[in-house]
């Protein structure tokens, strides 16, 4: 995950030739060198510095697999942002969800990996414990969006005491600070006499606007602000700047992106061996169920059909809850220029295919042979391109509706209405004279239909059905027609018997996954 995250954010730096003949030019070959063997360390450094070295090789983990711990989890989120190249980071809340020793081993790292690497770590936090304040270098205190606050930890509690706060002996000074603008700050103020003992003329302020004031007539704040003019002064132009890395080509980034997505696929074993034995599984039960079908079963051959499309259907079903697990994820990748929305959508498509055809090859490979289909290899191997295709265009679209609905309960039951709406205007289960004559063009922009009867053209346009007349027996009762077979069992299911349907199906294929891959780049 770091190494993903340093490759698409701050590898560029390294690898930029101004950035190199620069550092070449002004501190000779030996800092070019160092700088090469930085590149191939600073993941491991952040790494080091985050306490991550032990688990390097353990899967990040969800609801559903078991990975690293909540606090370990925490700490890659952050991991990911140190190796992008960013000088200032901001982390709101990180604490959230975490007991008091996490949140102390969060803060400590991000204090190591802040003095190690020279960055600017501002951290908000609610009522954080004493051992975790005294982390800190700075303290910032806001109230009502206004400052009250800015400087050393050190000096946070001698300034609110010389404002004419006191400190109880039981109260813990994160506490004490966020309670002193509210209400309850009333509570800590010294009374006249203990003002009069440490010299205080003036009155506690009471309010946000009254302790912002008292802030910016301070000393600490006058000392902040010669400080900052001396600062811009002294500034001078850095060799890295942030806002001007050096940027990937589009085609470094979608590559980077594609090799992450098949890692984490591959890295998934579970789901890997539960596919395998559902294409074992299923294969064999469809080639048992199914076994050597012969001209009298020719019905039955046209209901495998769509049993085979419906097994790549529940094959690419459980895409909409993978990638709804996994939006948060892209969405804090894209806000940090990992990737944009058209590259993580065609490395995901991408992805899917070697996958997609491992199905089809295991699945529809038994079933073809052990069901006794054509035995042709020609038509053979059109079988396999048009599941092929098809599968690809479903997973395409299954990905689709995790971006399009808001939750993950919403993403699946679109999904589920898409899939049932399919199957009614596929032709399968009722041909198209049976379909209402409104609703018959949903026939025409199905890629389920169009595999459907591309399948069973390849089929029936095969030698072993080219017989006039006719002859084949039901149940019983032997059947004779005075027409061609392969006609006929088309006629019957109201499948024109044309061979461009085949190259059809596979173009309406792939014009689905194209335009589904459009709306998922235009909607994110």
């Amino acid at each position: 995950t770091l190494g993903f995250a340093f490759k698409c954010r701050k590898k560029a730096f390294y690898e930029d030739p101004e950035t190199i003949d620069h550092i070449r030019y002004h501190s000779g070959e030996a800092a070019v060198h160092r700088l090469h063997a930085l590149k191939e360390l600073e993941v491991d450094v952040a790494m080091a510095l985050l306490g991550l070295s032990g688990c390097a090789d353990t899967v990040i983990g969800n609801e559903n697999l078991k990975g690293v711990s909540g606090g370990e989890r925490r700490r890659v989120t952050l991991g990911e942002m140190l190796v992008t190249g960013s000088q200032v980071m901001c982390c709101d809340e990180i604490s959230t969800g975490l007991d008091s020793a996490a949140t102390f081993d969060i803060i400590a790292y991000l204090r190591s990996a802040a003095h190690a690497l020279q960055k600017s770590v501002i951290v908000a936090l609610l009522q954080p414990p004493p051992e975790v304040i005294d982390l800190f270098d700075d303290i910032i205190v806001l109230a009502e969006g206004k400052m009250i606050y800015h400087g050393p930890r050190d000096d946070i509690l001698e300034y609110f005491t010389n404002l004419g706060f006191k400190l109880p002996a039981d109260k813990d000074l994160g506490d004490f600070i966020v309670e002193i603008p509210t209400r309850n700050g009333e509570m800590y103020m010294m009374n006249d006499e203990e003002l009069e003992k440490n010299n205080i003329t003036r009155p506690p302020p009471k309010t946000p606007a009254e302790l912002a004031q008292r802030w910016e007539e301070s000393d600490l704040f006058a000392e902040e602000l010669k400080e900052i003019e001396a600062e811009r002064s002294n500034m001078k132009p850095h060799l890295f700047d942030h806002d001007r890395m050096p940027e990937r080509s589009y085609l470094r980034s979608f590559w980077d992106t594609f090799v992450w997505s098949i890692t984490l696929r591959l890295r998934d074993r579970i789901q890997i061996v539960a596919r395998i034995m559902a294409n074992v599984v299923v294969g064999a039960f469809f080639g048992s169920l199914f076994w050597q079908l012969t001209i009298d079963d020719w019905w039955l051959k046209a209901m495998l059909f769509l049993m085979a499309l419906m097994f790549l259907v529940s094959t690419s079903f459980p895409v909409v809850q993978i990638i709804s697990q996994q939006r948060p994820i892209f969405y804090k990748h894209v806000e940090a220029k990992f990737y944009t929305a058209s590259q993580f959508t065609l490395a995901q498509f991408v992805t899917s295919i070697p996958f997609v055809t491992f199905d089809v090859m295991c699945f529809g490979a038994s079933m073809y042979w052990m069901c006794g289909l054509a035995p042709h290899l020609d038509a053979f191997l059109v079988f396999l391109f048009i599941c092929i295709s098809f599968g690809i265009s479903m997973n395409t679209i299954m990905t689709m509706f995790p971006f399009i609905t808001p939750d993950e309960n919403t993403g699946i039951v679109s999904a589920a209405l898409y899939l049932i709406l399919s199957v009614v205007a596929s032709g399968a289960l009722s041909v198209e004279s049976m379909i209402p004559i409104a609703f018959r063009w949903m026939m025409w922009i199905n890629p389920l239909a169009w595999s459907y009867r591309a399948l069973a053209i390849n089929e029936y346009h095969t030698p072993e059905y080219n017989h006039n007349p006719c002859k084949f027996e039901i149940v019983g009762i032997k059947i004779t027609l005075f027409v061609n077979c392969s006609d006929y069992f088309l006629d019957v299911r109201e499948v024109r018997p044309d061979d461009w349907y085949i190259p059809a199906a596979i173009a309406v294929n792939a014009l689905a996954s194209c335009l589904f891959l459009a709306i998922m780049i235009y909607g994110l």
